[in-house]
């Protein structure tokens, strides 16, 4: 029996009025005693907010205690403003426009401070953090770097790379299913649910091997995402598992020298000796590392590797792109000519996900045609708009990039459109909704946030599946906003129907596998 669908409305996109967000409940309490080393790690992030974005303090302390885990009163963020040197003037012209280049200012100290171009240089006496952050980094940069060297010095085609499939047989990496996973992972042991969580970790762990046989760029992107969340969230331990399955498993499929195991043993040694470190000096790392290879990506677009683009993992909050990457991108993906390629086998499989022995077919969410056209409107609209915090207005450019899809499979000659083409669509308009709800949230406006999140949900349950990783962590989110609004009873229902989806989850083990 299938888990029941959450049913959905069609809802307007437009912004509306301005009003006050009710303040969070019951937050967990956070310690205002920073080190020297501690101040020194925030120091990017904060020097960012202040000087570039023009935040007013009282937006960066809720962003650094919210975002980051670190708090501190007014005086202890004066007192740093005044050892550091802040200082603003009265004009705020610092807003970025989606559709407006910003100017970018030269021989500056952030110019300088970019951790997506500036390489970690070893002190005269470097530890042994130094050392092994060093050859973590160097490695994604070999590695990366020659592979895009083979694909222009040998002509390397991306099938070359994939042995063909047996004949209906699925490539089940599904890299944002497994990134998805993993938050789940976290959000269980948070919660207490201990078996559960070791029960997905193991069924994360058998699609970990698939991961393995991905190209370079797109197993750095993608691995160091998953990382990345883990750090931020304070699991260690459990990237250390992840890090120790992954070289175990590296190591039987590849040889020692193999620039994989070179990565992934690098970090171990950083890892032990992360203990001592500050949690933002983990995420710096991990950031700087995820922002190298994707210089690399930005400077090495090519039309044989649309498939690696798309299995890309773009919803994440390490996700950072400058300016001139999203115009870089902008301006090649516009050039494509055929954005989704029909009659690429590969192509249907690992994006589509067409299972040519399916013939099972489901309907789409209630108004899904309107609600498309509203997401692709409500995109559009967005990116004339300006934004405060430059991350917005990214998030907007890499949602209207997203949207482009939408028109062109919309544009098939064919008499009926697969059903898998349907549900492609379903996933790019489910990311455009996280874009707009957030971009949306954080310019002020009133969000009916709640109906939002069900349509979010109604288009991935049709996109994916009902007891999909994403949809779960679309219903996780969901019952915390109800409970804080306090529709508690409504809330524990969706908790209870999620742990029944994640039991039947964790239940669908591929017969090949056991």
């Amino acid at each position: 029996m299938k888990p029941p669908k959450m049913m959905s409305k069609t809802t307007l996109l437009a912004a509306k009025a301005p009003s006050n967000p009710p303040s969070p409940q019951n937050k967990p309490i956070i310690s205002m005693h920073h080190g020297e080393a501690e101040w020194t790690a925030v120091y990017p992030i904060i020097e960012r907010l202040y000087m570039k974005d023009r935040r007013k303090l009282r937006h960066i302390m809720q962003i650094m205690e919210e975002k980051y885990n670190f708090k501190a009163s007014v005086q202890m963020y004066k007192r740093r403003f005044t050892k550091w040197g802040f200082y603003k003037s009265k004009q705020r012209n610092g807003k970025t426009a989606c559709k407006k280049k910003a100017p970018t200012p030269k021989n500056t100290p952030e110019t300088q401070k970019r951790p997506h171009s500036q390489p970690l240089v070893l002190s005269p006496s470097p530890n042994s953090l130094e050392t092994s952050s060093l050859e973590f980094l160097t490695s994604i940069h070999d590695w990366s770097t020659s592979f895009y060297e083979s694909l222009r010095t040998k002509g390397l085609h991306l099938q070359d790379t994939h042995p063909s499939q047996p004949a209906g047989k699925i490539n089940r990496y599904d890299p944002e299913g497994l990134s998805f996973a993993f938050r789940i992972i976290v959000e269980l042991i948070q919660r207490g649910k201990g078996i559960l969580a070791g029960r997905l970790t193991r069924k994360a762990f058998l699609d970990i091997e698939n991961m393995l046989h991905a190209e370079a760029p797109l197993f750095i992107w993608n691995v160091l995402e998953i990382m990345y969340h883990m750090v931020r969230l304070g699991q260690t331990q459990l990237l250390g598992m992840l890090l120790a399955q992954l070289v175990e498993l590296a190591s039987n499929i590849n040889e020692m020298k193999h620039p994989v195991i070179k990565m992934l043993k690098s970090l171990q040694k950083a890892v032990y000796h992360w203990e001592k470190h500050a949690t933002l000096e983990k995420m710096r790392l991990l950031e700087q590392a995820w922002g190298l290879n994707a210089d690399i990506i930005c400077r090495n677009y090519d039309s044989r590797l649309l498939v690696v683009y798309y299995r890309l993992v773009w919803e994440s909050s390490c996700i950072k792109l400058g300016e001139d990457q999203l115009d870089g991108l902008d301006k090649w993906f516009s050039a494509v000519k055929s954005k989704i390629p029909h009659e690429d086998s590969y192509f249907q499989q690992a994006i589509l996900f067409a299972d040519p022995s399916t013939t099972e077919e489901t309907a789409p969410p209630k108004d899904y045609e309107i609600t498309k056209a509203l997401c692709i409107s409500a995109i559009q609209h967005r990116c004339t708009m300006t934004f405060g915090e430059s991350n917005m207005a990214s998030l907007v450019r890499l949602g209207l990039l997203k949207s482009r899809v939408l028109g062109e499979i919309d544009e098939q000659s064919s008499d009926k459109m697969p059903q898998s083409h349907t549900r492609f669509q379903a996933r790019v308009m489910a990311y455009l909704m996280k874009v707009l709800m957030d971009v949306d949230r954080e310019l002020g406006l009133d969000v009916d946030v709640a109906d939002r999140m069900r349509n979010k949900i109604a288009l991935r349950e049709f996109g994916y599946s009902s007891t999909s990783p994403q949809v779960i962590h679309d219903m996780w989110q969901l019952e915390a906003f109800l409970r804080k609004e306090g529709h508690v009873a409504e809330a524990a229902k969706i908790r209870r129907e999620t742990y029944k989806r994640l039991e039947e989850y964790v239940d669908q083990v591929p017969v090949d596998e056991v």
